[in-house]
């Protein structure tokens, strides 16, 4: 070893008790510092298993992302929007015809404000936009129903609302979306920015959620009857498959789909709810948001089979026998550990797994003759291939959703002192003033809106043993008392 690798070792290793020295003099200033405030267990560490997906569909998903989004934020609205392009043309049957899956799989994005939500359904916008416009034109075939429209629903007595006919349904009402889903038969998809609205809207008209049964039918593409109240006439829904798709905050979870008596509506949502994307100088990866629209172009090509007493059936998707024997070897373990554990809402989740796994096999199948076979006919076999893919997102949906689940449980002040404190600690504050970062993205409902809030975080950092307070005046002279705190310089070693 060389004199010089000797002085590397030495300073190395001075290096090292200097930190120790000045963790154990902070430790005796500062007390212990609450580790539990860097806790970020309640987001997904879980990667998104891109090869679940098909090549093509895969490789779009990552150029789409492009180190700005996370994969996962794309791969979810991405799966909602195809699972409604087949709609009611398909469903898919187990052997000897015991259940049968509609196609539909609704999606919540979970971040907080800043975490790019919108960003990843803007992306999506950009292959649905065009194609939406031109079903809204007539330019594009939607209606699985024979053409021309009738005046009345097929087994209805309601003349529909004037207007276009819709596939995606941004700002809704019960009587609208019925309307719509009677006339176009393959289903609506039905898409909030904010979650937060469409669940809020559902007890709109109604302080006991009286058009949330709507909606939760929708999920199983069920028949429904809708009632007109201002000409007492009824309009009938042979099959009203809805997807709900948008982003929401994590408390509004906790909240609005968690809260209260459990009807069903939190567990029908796949959740995605990764750590977030930290900004960085590179560009995004060229993205082909044609190859997407064509894709969906593909699947609302599809069409059900003929008339039964006047209502189109869907075509059956049927399982192979490699297929069924891996959803079985799965199913049936899975099963016995989900029927052993306490009654929950993450259990509720979980027993909806089933069925998860079956429209993604079916999703991931017909996504894979879009994207790569357009030519050869449509299949109507889900093999292992796909079921495979579907097991791997179903592995992967569940840690989002424990992580959902578990956030929800938080407590607001909780929730908002780790997200304070993760921040004082990336950015490597030794001082730090609220008032100074009120307005970064994600600080400023917590630290600006609400006062009481953010003096319960600060209470709770200073608890914590993060900041103490260190007041002094603005300007360094006379006047009022600046709101500042000295950061507890161990917080950068490791651990933390």
């Amino acid at each position: 070893m060389s004199a010089h690798d000797d002085d590397d070792v030495d300073a190395a290793l001075r290096s090292g008790r200097e930190q120790a020295d000045a963790a154990g003099k902070a430790a005796e200033e500062w007390g212990p510092l609450d580790a539990s405030l860097f806790d970020r267990s309640d987001h997904a560490s879980a990667p998104l298993p891109l090869d679940a997906f098909p090549r093509p569909v895969a490789d779009w998903l990552e150029a789409a992302a492009g180190g700005v989004v996370d994969p996962g934020m794309l791969a979810v609205p991405m799966l909602s929007y195809t699972a409604a392009a087949v709609g009611n043309s398909r469903e898919i049957v187990t052997p000897g015809g015991t259940h049968r899956e509609p196609f539909g799989i609704w999606g919540a994005l979970v971040g907080a404000s800043g975490t790019r939500k919108s960003g990843a359904l803007k992306i999506l916008a950009r292959a649905v936009d065009p194609i939406c416009r031109d079903i809204e034109s007539k330019m594009e075939p939607l209606s699985i129903w024979p053409e021309p429209l009738p005046d009345v629903t097929p087994d209805g007595n309601a003349k529909p609302l004037p207007g276009a006919l819709a596939w995606r349904l941004q700002s809704i009402t019960v009587e609208r979306a019925a309307v719509d889903a009677a006339r176009n038969g393959r289903g609506l998809i039905i898409e909030g920015d904010e979650l937060a609205g469409v669940v809020q809207a559902m007890s709109k008209y109604s302080d006991n959620g009286g058009d949330r049964p709507f909606y939760l039918s929708g999920y199983d593409a069920a028949r429904y009857s809708y009632r007109r109240q201002k000409d007492n006439t009824t309009l009938v829904v042979p099959r009203n498959a809805l997807t709900l798709v948008g982003g929401i905050q994590p408390e509004r979870v906790a909240v609005l789909l968690m809260g209260g008596p459990s009807d069903g509506l939190a567990s029908r949502f796949v959740y995605v709810y990764p750590p977030p994307v930290r900004w960085t100088r590179d560009t995004r990866s060229e993205m082909d948001a044609t190859a997407l629209e064509s894709w969906l172009r593909r699947l609302l090509s599809l069409m059900p089979a003929g008339a039964i007493s006047g209502i189109r059936s869907p075509v059956p998707v049927y399982l192979n026998e490699g297929a069924w024997k891996r959803y079985a070897d799965w199913r049936e373990p899975y099963e016995a550990v989900l029927f052993a554990s306490p009654e929950n809402r993450l259990r509720e989740w979980r027993s909806k797994a089933a069925g998860r796994v079956l429209r993604f096999a079916g999703t991931l199948l017909l996504l894979s003759w879009a994207s790569e076979w357009p030519d050869a006919p449509v299949p109507d076999c889900i093999d292992t291939v796909s079921m495979d893919g579907a097991l791997a997102i179903e592995a992967w949906a569940d840690a989002h959703a424990v992580a959902v689940y578990e956030s929800a449980g938080l407590s607001q002040t909780e929730a908002d002192t780790r997200i304070v404190a993760a921040f004082i600690r990336d950015e490597r504050l030794p001082t730090f003033n609220p008032h100074h970062y009120r307005k970064r993205p994600g600080l400023r409902p917590i630290l600006h809106d609400d006062r009481k809030r953010r003096e319960a975080v600060l209470e709770r950092l200073v608890d914590g043993c993060l900041l103490k307070p260190a007041p002094s005046r603005f300007g360094g002279g006379a006047g009022r008392m600046a709101n500042d705190y000295r950061v507890n310089p161990s917080v950068s070693g490791a651990g933390f």
